[in-house]
């Protein structure tokens, strides 16, 4: 078995906010709490055939609302199942609301890296999500206690817009890590459509947000907005840490609350479920083949020189064409960004 990656739902798609955009909420996910015998017979498959390291990511809806002795509870487990000392890397994305100190502690003495959800300046955090003070303050707390985390921001159509505003915020703040992702429409509509960004909304929001990271950069400021750091290893010719940015999807071993397994979060759904936790993972990864594939290459991919940089995108960003639908918007960032990464590339050398 390869190094492990498992995401684990333990509060299904239950959470404490509704924001206006939430996919996993659109789709009316609730299988309730994972329960104990649920948590004990995952960490027991995911023990049997760990070898390395296993990655443990925590994901909702909102999964602290399993409550603090949930989490509690399954790092004991694991550490009672991990007879063969493989390391074991915790992390959780969360919305921040229920962070108190008693958390934060267990978080920092469990080295959880933590992805906090805050929509780039209290204004447009607010505007779809709420509770803008409450999440700054839980940052503030993860920063007390010496918690690793990072923010990530949903790129709307609205925020799109105001990328140089959000970037300097976020930085303004002291928020070195930061995940930029777009706003995904409901399946069947059109990016631009429902929150989404349209192709070209979203390609100026990355230049604009890439040109005051690289002007950083250069300074010898390093900011880690994880797309731009996993594009400069493609530009540099290694391979790309994203997995939308590969040449084929990846199993990641979504666990929901009720044990039910599906290869990808963006696909929690009937047609991908591939099983039970209780299966065992080489069964699971075996029934998921048909879907870490990615289709053939359109041909307007196959003859674009930034193939290399995207391989056509995730495919839950897919047109009917098989071509992204952000596809025109990254042409755009590539063809502002590529010859810039080149030449730093180049200076470094």
């Amino acid at each position: 078995m390869p190094p492990l990656s498992v995401l684990i739902k333990p509060a299904s798609g239950q959470c404490n906010i509704n924001c206006s955009y939430c996919f996993y909420r659109c789709e009316d996910h609730d299988r309730g709490i994972m329960s104990p015998s649920v948590a004990q017979t995952a960490v027991r498959r995911i023990f049997a055939v760990a070898d390395g390291w296993v990655n443990i990511v925590f994901q909702g809806g909102e999964p602290t609302l399993a409550g603090l002795g949930f989490f509690r509870d399954f790092v004991r487990l694991c550490n009672s199942y991990n007879t063969r000392s493989v390391q074991v890397n915790y992390a959780l994305q969360t919305n921040g609301l229920l962070l108190d100190d008693d958390f934060c502690e267990f978080l920092a003495r469990n080295r959880f890296l933590v992805g906090l959800s805050f929509d780039g300046t209290p204004a447009l955090h607010d505007s779809f999500r709420s509770h803008s003070d409450e999440v700054l303050a839980s940052a503030e707390r993860l920063k007390k206690h010496g918690v690793e985390f990072n923010v990530l921001t949903v790129v709307t159509s609205e925020l799109a817009r105001h990328g140089g505003e959000v970037y300097r915020f976020l930085r303004l703040r002291g928020f070195d890590y930061l995940q930029f992702i777009p706003c995904l429409p409901p399946e069947g509509v059109a990016f631009g459509e429902s929150f989404s960004p349209s192709a070209e909304e979203y390609g100026a929001f990355l230049c604009e947000v890439f040109d005051l990271w690289i002007s950083e950069l250069k300074k010898g400021i390093h900011v880690s907005v994880r797309y731009f750091d996993s594009l400069l290893k493609a530009v540099s010719g290694a391979a790309a840490e994203l997995c939308f940015m590969g040449e084929s999807c990846i199993n990641q071993t979504v666990i929901e609350s009720d044990g039910s397994v599906y290869p990808c979060d963006f696909y929690v759904d009937p047609q991908h479920y591939i099983g039970n936790i209780s299966d065992g993972i080489p069964r699971l990864y075996a029934k998921s083949s048909f879907f870490t594939q990615k289709s053939e290459l359109p041909k307007v991919c196959k003859e674009c020189r930034f193939t290399y940089l995207c391989h056509s995108g995730c495919r839950r960003e897919h047109d009917q064409s098989g071509k992204s639908g952000l596809c025109e918007g990254f042409r755009r960032f590539f063809e502002h960004a590529e010859p810039i990464l080149k030449r730093y590339i180049a200076n470094k050398k």
